[in-house]
């Protein structure tokens, strides 16, 4: 069992150098040393334009096809580099070309090469199949399903269900499911465990439509692929807050999502509103609290952590006690990012300027924020409190201004000495 174990380790060791050694040979797609991307965008939509025999739509057909590399184009060019990196120098342009006219509707050539039997692979900008979803063009999808001499793998399906529901909307979802190119029609070619083919199928319930989330789960309620009990519902709920899709939040709630389960966040256990806070979804965050979600203080340290004044208001507006210990350190960590605005409310809220460990002062002088020292000094903050710390992390720093600084307002308030040596030996050093 331990050879087995080292070979195992030794083939990921190998792995991680192969990818490495892949990742220092291929120049970033934005370096002029690198594929160029401007260089496949011009090329195609020129094509396209010539065989429209309109110059003039070449610089439409650029930007579409830009809007379509901004997505997938990057992801695509590096899984063709690590199958080998001279496939995407051999690129076969045609294939380029079929997935451009599937993207910019261009119906009589996506026919032409259609019927050419262009082979269907990854390309500079993916799958035309992927292209014809996100597009709404049903028309070429049409073309693409039914004169394919290539039948997609369960996986391609899934991708495919997945790029409709991200970009396409409720219609496309529908149009694929009636065609039966989904992978909901194609479980017996996925060699997963059951448990593992469940949780797929749930990624596809993370929407910010409700209607589109309404027609993945009816399908796959009638077909039995997930149980909607408390556990899937909290999970696609912790997922929906966090991507902060405010209105599919309170959908889920309305099916009897649980809000108040504490999820593992490290060491600690939050609630799905810390996550909410965090991102700075105001409609989200609303939509937990009108639902009666427990609040610890931590969400407070969270919008402050990350700048959300409107989240701490209206946390502070909703009653979240500001006084916990979960939010010991919510003005420090306001100061050292240098939030003046969100110290303030902190402070008209009522906390202590001086709490905290490290201080807020302390913060201050990390940011090297003058102002924001100054302004704590003046609601009420203890410099002699803060004094050692502040000092040590502005000396290991080389904050020169915020030394000066300590040393102005420990002259203006000298902290507790035990004899006068002492104090001088303090003032001679600064």
């Amino acid at each position: 069992m331990r050879d087995k174990h080292n070979r195992r380790i030794l083939r990921a060791a190998r792995r991680m150098r192969t990818r490495q050694t892949l990742r220092r040979k291929t120049p970033h797609p934005s370096s002029d040393r690198g594929f160029s991307y401007t260089y496949f965008i011009r090329e195609t939509a020129e094509q396209l334009a010539a065989q429209d025999g309109v110059d003039a739509k070449y610089q439409e057909y650029a930007l579409q096809l830009l809007q379509l590399t901004s997505t997938t184009s990057r992801s695509c060019v590096y899984m063709l580099l690590l199958r080998n990196p001279k496939v995407f120098l051999e690129r076969d342009s045609h294939h380029d070309l079929l997935t451009a006219a599937a993207y910019t509707n261009h119906v009589s050539l996506e026919t032409t090469l259609a019927n050419a039997q262009v082979k269907i692979n990854v390309g500079t900008f993916g799958n035309p199949f992927t292209a014809a979803v996100r597009s709404s063009n049903y028309h070429l999808l049409h073309n693409h399903i039914t004169k394919s001499t290539q039948r997609g793998t369960w996986d391609h399906y899934m991708r495919l269900l997945k790029t409709a529901i991200k970009y396409a909307g409720p219609q496309m979802v529908k149009h694929l499911l009636r065609s039966g190119c989904t992978p909901l029609n194609r479980t017996s070619r996925c060699s997963s465990t059951q448990r593992d083919l469940r949780r797929q199928f749930e990624t596809l319930l993370y929407t910010a439509d409700v209607e589109t989330f309404e027609v993945i789960s009816t399908e796959l309620r009638s077909r039995r692929l997930v149980t909607f009990d408390d556990r899937v519902l909290h999970r696609i709920l912790d997922v929906v807050t966090r991507n902060g899709w405010a209105e599919t939040t309170r959908h889920i709630i309305l099916l009897g999502a649980p809000v108040n389960v504490l999820i593992q966040y490290g060491s600690k256990k939050e609630t799905v509103l810390h996550f909410a806070s965090k991102g700075g979804y105001a409609e989200v965050v609303k939509v937990l609290l009108d639902h009666g979600i427990k609040t610890y203080g931590s969400e407070l340290t969270s919008a402050a952590m990350h700048g959300h004044a409107s989240i701490i208001e209206i946390l502070l507006a909703r009653g979240v006690d500001p006084h916990t210990g979960a939010t010991r350190h919510a003005l420090y960590t306001a100061a050292r990012k240098g939030f003046m605005n969100i110290v303030c409310i902190l402070l008209d809220a009522g906390m202590d300027s001086s709490r905290g460990d490290p201080a807020p002062l302390v913060g201050a002088i990390e940011a090297e924020h003058t102002a924001m020292f100054r302004m704590l000094v003046q609601r009420g903050a203890v410099v002699s409190l803060a004094l050692p710390e502040a000092r040590l992390r502005a000396e290991a720093a080389g904050l020169e201004s915020m030394l000066a600084l300590l040393c102005e307002y420990e002259l203006l308030e000298p902290t507790d000495r035990q004899d006068d040596a002492q104090t001088s030996a303090v003032a001679s050093n600064c």
